[in-house]
């Protein structure tokens, strides 16, 4: 119930070491079910949600978040005998907390497995996302964190883990450029994809060439000496000279 690879990432990034406890054993998870338990009774008793009128998941987390803060925290708990927000006042046991709002944001976000750039941008829920620093990336695979509340932009990272950029929709992408802009973008998106694409082949053919010169040595051809004949001559070719 309580496993995601949402939580391990967090935990990942605030340093946290996750402990399971064992199934069907609310021993190690007291805190928690009590929470639960105060929130059904405080809380859940207290709202009727019928067929009708369902209520709607913003209203019901905004009505949550106003009853947490203004009752739950300002109200006396037994074990800790003052209320939360008081304890949490006093600062003697303050917990890990991210370096920045940002980072949090960042926390907050879920971790998708690598997507693919694509010529038309990254694909992801049924939508694409571009930037003007993925439009020579063509074939990379980057990983993406993304809001589920928000799916108008993604946030993208190399594979080292450093944020690349900010991804839009796609749509919105376009209509926000200029076709001046973007027809500049695109030839020279295309300069350089010719240009690696001569690279390459050049490559390839010195790496031709070598082979074949691997498999196919020079053969040396003994070198020829020129023999001297010493004709013989007989006894009347002596007596006429």
């Amino acid at each position: 119930m309580f496993k995601s690879t949402h939580i391990e990432q967090v935990c990942a990034d605030l340093k946290v070491k996750v402990v399971r406890s064992r199934r069907k054993k609310p021993r190690g998870r007291g805190k928690i079910e009590r929470f639960f338990r105060t929130v059904d009774q405080r809380f859940t008793h207290k709202r009727k949600n019928e067929k009708t009128e369902p209520v709607s998941l913003s209203r019901l987390e905004s009505e949550f978040h106003e009853w947490l803060m203004s009752e739950y925290h300002q109200k006396k708990h037994k074990g800790i005998r003052t209320a939360p927000m008081v304890k949490w006042a006093e600062g003697k046991c303050l917990a890990r907390m991210p370096e920045s709002l940002d980072a949090l944001d960042l926390m907050l976000q879920k971790v998708s497995r690598p997507r693919k750039m694509w010529p038309e941008g990254i694909r992801f829920k049924h939508r694409r996302y571009s930037h003007l620093l993925l439009t020579q990336a063509h074939g990379e695979e980057f990983t993406i964190r993304f809001d589920p509340r928000d799916l108008s932009s993604i946030w993208v990272y190399e594979q080292e883990g450093k944020l690349l950029c900010k991804a839009t929709d796609a749509d919105l992408f376009e209509s926000e450029q200029d076709v001046s802009h973007v027809m500049e973008r695109n030839a020279k998106a295309k300069k350089n994809l010719k240009a690696e694409i001569k690279k390459k082949n050049t490559a390839a053919k010195d790496f031709i060439a070598s082979d074949e010169a691997c498999k196919n040595p020079p053969v040396e051809e003994p070198a020829i000496t020129a023999v001297r004949l010493k004709l013989r001559k007989h006894f009347h070719e002596k007596r006429i000279q």
